[in-house]
């Protein structure tokens, strides 16, 4: 943990490859295995865990949620203490007997009254003695275990939930330097890293040879790279991370403000002006344009550091305004663009293409801040789209399931991302990600094609239209691409549309949507065919698919093809659906 927040930190505020550091000496920048482990001092007091928040109002509703919780477990907790309680006693008072006596002494010593050296002892007889579930197991008779396992199995499974819906957040957290106490829940995770104050506030940084925690070296004082600048005499003692922060924002430090502005230049444009974000050393090429980068970090530092001042500076300038449209002159002279003389068209990231299709559809929660929510489980039948609230959707404006929320406040597994952050080059998981790759792939269009969640979205969207515009074809037209694209429609793309509803309609009418297409989506699946590719077959056509099988369809869905004052017609999904599937969707340009 130690070191993903070491290397995080120096990319991210310093655009420096200290990582490369961890083992030896830098073999390109001028950056030192010692500078590293100075860098890492910041950090060694404090740990990254699950913080108990101290919001009354959160706390308030908490004790609402979990009060059956507590009704239940209390009389368990009851029930374990009346039946196992003196077991328990009985087995510590024979391991106390056990212990050594400089134990039992340490032990026995009031704990403000200990010397290091007993503290030390006390903990590790407390440990000797505290008698855990399985001890208490295999001291039952046989006949006694499997109700003693349910009910602490029980009480476990209880406590661990109730830990879990406390308030809290993850953050880091400092008991040697932080002037407020925190409280903390247990770590998560195969293998949690314990939280231990009192270590903590001991620690002190050490280099390690080769990076191997077997092998410390000599203690070092928490600082920056030396190529950077000395530190402060004395060192910053009592409050590292603050001293780092006040030396990060002064102007002695020139990288800071130079990176962050790169960064956001870099999402608005796809590149920064340096090529790697990540990376300011001396293997990558020097800025095309270093003076506007110099001038940009200044005019940042001047104005507060306002990000919101330098996103404004950048969209209003002529240079962000440029058309995407190529000229035969420029692109000879500057075939990769390096001096901006176009709009470089570039494609959404997963989460922008995700929230772009809900928010046309109409089902984004825009609501800010907030804890996160859980996508739910995955599947093979909704193409790993992990939200199950789609499937109960209803169309129309009356919506009573809970919208889905911005990807922003999605909780995500880092070793099961849902199929649109594979798809369209979703980072890793596991660390910082400076850029993003971008690929062009089959699989890309093939999703927007069939992917269930864009279809359902696509249903949304028409619904969206047919409640703005009416029956009135050429407004459907027209809705439909100002939701979409943001622009009304070429009289050429007018055209086309037309004559692709009118083509539809005429195959739904030839098809008689009202029967045969229904009848056939409402029967169950013929033996010896493959029922989810029958079902990714019918649901192009408007069906509604959960685990795998067609579900009966409501009246809502039944009225898709033939399209009443409240429900779309197909023609008009299938127009919502390829707009979806437009490079003008899912592209900036």
């Amino acid at each position: 943990m130690l070191v993903d927040l070491t290397n995080a930190t120096a990319s991210l505020t310093l655009g420096l490859t200290l990582n490369c550091a961890q083992c030896h000496d830098h073999k390109f920048d001028p950056i030192s295995i010692q500078d590293y482990y100075r860098f890492q001092g910041f950090f060694v007091k404090g740990q990254v865990n699950r913080l108990l928040l101290k919001d009354p109002a959160l706390w308030k509703a908490y004790q609402t949620a979990v009060q059956s919780d507590l009704e239940v477990l209390k009389p368990a907790k009851q029930l374990n203490d009346l039946l196992y309680g003196p077991l328990r006693s009985k087995l510590a008072e024979e391991a106390k007997k056990k212990l050594l006596p400089e134990l039992i002494a340490a032990l026995g010593t009031p704990a403000s009254e200990r010397t290091p050296e007993q503290a030390e002892l006390a903990r590790k007889a407390e440990k000797e003695v505290e008698i855990s579930s399985d001890k208490v197991e295999k001291a039952l008779k046989e006949e006694d275990r499997k109700f003693f396992k349910e009910l602490d199995k029980k009480i476990n499974t209880l406590e661990k939930e109730l830990h879990d819906k406390k308030p809290h957040t993850w953050g880091f957290y400092s008991p040697a330097t932080s002037p407020h106490p925190v409280e903390t829940l247990p770590p998560l995770g195969v293998y949690p890293l314990l939280y231990e104050p009192e270590k903590l506030k001991a620690a002190k940084p050490q280099w390690l040879k080769r990076g191997d925690i077997h092998q410390p070296g000599s203690e070092l004082k928490p600082g920056w790279p030396e190529i950077l600048g000395p530190m402060p005499e004395g060192g910053p003692a009592e409050s590292p991370r603050l001293a780092l922060v006040d030396w990060l924002t002064s102007r002695k430090n020139p990288l800071l403000s130079r990176v962050w502005v790169n960064y956001v230049w870099q999402q608005h444009f796809g590149r920064g002006l340096m090529a790697a974000s990540g990376d300011f050393g001396v293997l990558i090429p020097p800025p095309k344009h270093s003076e506007l980068l110099d001038w940009l970090a200044t005019e940042f530092r001047e104005n507060g550091w306002s990000t919101k001042h330098l996103h404004r500076l950048i969209v209003l300038s002529s240079t962000y305004r440029q058309a995407s449209q190529t000229n035969s002159k420029n692109a000879k002279l500057d075939p990769e663009n390096y001096y901006w003389w176009r709009w470089l068209p570039r494609r959404l990231e997963a989460e922008s293409i995700r929230d772009s299709v809900l928010a046309v559809s109409g089902e984004l929660d825009r609501e800010l801040g907030g804890p996160s929510v859980s996508f739910g489980a995955s599947s093979a039948e909704d193409g790993g789209e992990l939200d199950p609230t789609f499937a109960e959707q209803k169309l129309g404006p009356n919506q009573f399931a809970a919208k889905p929320r911005r990807s922003l406040y999605m909780r995500q597994l880092r070793d099961n991302l849902p199929v649109m952050q594979k798809l369209f080059d979703g980072p890793s998981a596991s660390e910082t990600c400076p850029r993003r790759h971008v690929s062009t792939v089959a699989l890309q269009p093939l999703y927007l094609l069939n992917n269930p969640f864009i279809l359902k979205q696509a249903e949304l969207f028409a619904a969206r239209v047919l409640a703005r515009a009416g029956s009135d074809t050429t407004r459907q037209i027209e809705t439909a691409f100002v939701l979409a694209l943001g622009r009304p429609p070429k009289p050429a793309e007018m055209d086309a549309v037309r004559r692709f509803l009118d083509a539809h309609r005429t195959a739904e009418s030839s098809a008689g949507a009202s029967t045969g297409l229904l009848t056939e989506l409402r029967r169950p699946a013929p033996a010896g065919t493959q029922p989810v590719t029958r079902v990714a077959k019918m649901v192009r056509q408007a069906g509604d698919v959960q685990g795998g099988t067609v579900k009966p369809l409501t009246t809502a869905a039944m009225q898709l093809a033939t399209g009443d004052s409240t429900h779309p017609p197909l023609h008009l999904v299938h127009l919502c659906h390829a707009l979806f599937s437009l490079n003008e969707f899912v592209y900036v340009e």
